[in-house]
């Protein structure tokens, strides 16, 4: 398991007599560098859920909320169903549902990417445009798209703006995977291929995602995806799986549940045990077992050295 904790990180190059103490005896974990110290909670925060994703320009609005889009302009308001003509149901049936799979503003335009459970494993994903620039703002269906994105929660945020157009990492029947792009001037979806056996995508930047792909040979590789130029980076393989150390941007990553390794030095460091791990101001905090720690460490990030230990008395 992984713990994220406030902190970010600004030391790069320190060493073990530096003036650094970690004490995990007692809750919450006390971490001590050369001129103050931090607590850090080993409680996993929960993920906040979003009740609604909203747009504003003047007096018009586009909103998402769990039971679909409304917009607004002054004192006219409308709820909109977006499925399409053949998946309306029939009387007495239940509505389709529907949830978001990203929205993005763009200029005067809310881009709406849509899913559509129409039903068991069957999901649609349809594009929409909505303006704001004037009257109430009406959502204008783009294209349907042959595929699916990444998106998991009923309000997700996989939808990016690069180069002042939509985009988003989609996978494909058959396991190939790649950017799905609204190209405005010629008013058409496209898709490149980047890959096949699309595992897991994690954003550094809306440009920039990391990803982790399962090849057909049993292994795991991480690698950088740049969605403007749809082009891939491979950055390392290995046999076990691959978790990001969160509040780390995507650098940091544990191979096989106790090996760390940093994606842009190369550095690596191998741990006894599964750890926790937490990003603080002073480096990356690891200890084990989870639940009642009796070793910890306190680790450089950009090299992995060792800055502090700590053992249960």
């Amino acid at each position: 398991m992984i713990v994220h904790a406030f902190g970010l990180l600004v030391l790069a190059t320190l060493t073990q007599d530096a003036g650094y103490r970690i004490d995990l005896g007692s809750r919450p974990f006390r971490v001590e560098g050369p001129a103050f110290c931090v607590l850090v909670s080993p409680q996993r925060p929960q993920p906040s859920s979003r009740d609604e994703v909203a747009f504003r320009q003047g007096d018009r609005f586009c909103v998402w909320r769990r039971d679909g889009l409304h917009t607004r302009a002054g004192h006219q308001v409308r709820h909109w169903q977006l499925e399409s003509e053949d998946e309306r149901p029939h009387l007495g049936a239940a509505r389709p549902a529907v949830s978001l799979a990203g929205a993005r503003r763009i200029g005067d335009s809310v881009y709406l990417l849509v899913r559509t459970h129409t039903g068991e494993e069957r999901r649609v994903e349809r594009l929409y445009e909505v303006g704001l620039s004037g009257g109430l703002p009406r959502p204008k269906l783009l294209a349907q798209f042959d595929g699916s994105s990444l998106a998991q929660e009923p309000m997700d945020d996989r939808l990016v703006a690069v180069g002042g157009r939509p985009m988003w990492v989609a996978r494909r029947a058959g396991g190939a995977w790649g950017v799905a792009t609204w190209e405005p001037n010629l008013r058409q979806l496209t898709f490149q291929q980047l890959g096949e056996g699309l595992q897991s995508v994690f954003p550094v930047s809306d440009r920039i995602q990391l990803f982790v792909e399962r090849t057909p040979y049993g292994t795991n590789l991480l690698g950088r995806a740049d969605l403007l130029l749809g082009k891939r980076r491979d950055l390392l393989e290995t046999r076990g799986p691959l978790t990001p150390v969160p509040g780390a941007e995507a650098t940091l990553w544990l191979e096989e549940g106790r090996v760390l390794r940093n994606s842009a030095t190369g550095a690596l460091a191998p741990l006894p045990a599964e750890p926790d791990l937490a990003v603080t101001p002073f480096g990356l905090l690891a200890w084990w077992p989870p639940a009642e720690p009796t070793r910890g460490r306190l680790l450089d990030p950009e090299t992995l050295a060792v800055l502090a230990e700590w053992r249960r008395p």
